[in-house]
């Protein structure tokens, strides 16, 4: 059976429309989680359009010869092919969220205010946690390790800096003394972000929020 022409000039103006929707949304907002299933039904669409059969070909190949509209298949596929990985890093950002939820299912924000208070906060609930903690700064570029290795003896891991917990309070307040915006201390299943003014934004599991709600109250540290 051949294709109506106009039918399958209307389909790929469709298909086009799409497309160049999707692919500016993913351009724009690489970032964000998005609704895929959309997506999947729109590449099964694309799927059932492009199956043609060889006379169904001439008469498309007719229709793009007196359109603008996807002047060759090449530069189309191209897309496609642009947008399907553009997909794949959306999802695989999509599974790294899921695992920080399901390891940090649990905020706090505690707002320590006084810096004589940081080494009593954190003993209550670090000292044996962990054999070493990355620390790093909340945004790429905002540290200058070689600076920290020099005055604090820490190590570098990579771009960020790798210490035990006898050091962090030394490297807190050089941090702070450095006027870092946000920097972060995390291990396995703990992650701590350290903002202006000695607030402390706490991700971890709920049982470990617990402990820490208790060293805050014996240190009279407000917490929300």
């Amino acid at each position: 059976m051949v294709l109506d022409k106009a039918i399958v000039k209307d389909s790929l103006k469709r298909i086009e429309k799409n497309l160049t929707k999707s692919k500016k949304a993913f351009d724009e907002m690489e970032s964000i989680i998005v609704n895929f299933q959309d997506v999947y039904n729109y590449f099964d669409e694309l799927k059932s359009k492009t199956a043609l059969s060889n006379e169904d070909k001439k008469n498309v190949g007719q229709i793009i010869k007196t359109t603008t509209l996807l002047e060759n298949y090449s530069e189309f596929y191209s897309n496609l092919i642009d947008l399907q990985s553009k997909i794949t890093s959306v999802s695989l950002k999509l599974r790294e969220v899921a695992l920080f939820l399901e390891t940090y299912r649990t905020i706090r924000k505690y707002k320590i205010q006084n810096p004589q208070k940081i080494f009593a906060f954190l003993s209550g609930f670090l000292e044996g946690f962990a054999e070493s903690y990355i620390f790093k700064p909340e945004f790429i570029g905002d540290m200058k390790t070689d600076d920290f290795v020099k005055k604090l003896g820490v190590v570098k891991d990579g771009p960020y800096l790798k210490a035990n917990y006898i050091v962090l309070p030394k490297l807190i307040e050089y941090a702070y003394g450095q006027n870092m915006k946000n920097f972060v201390i995390e291990s396995h299943n703990l992650k701590l972000i350290f903002r202006k003014g000695y607030v402390v934004t706490v991700y971890t599991e709920n049982e470990i929020i617990k402990k820490i709600d208790r060293v805050a109250r014996d240190l009279e540290i407000a917490f929300e």
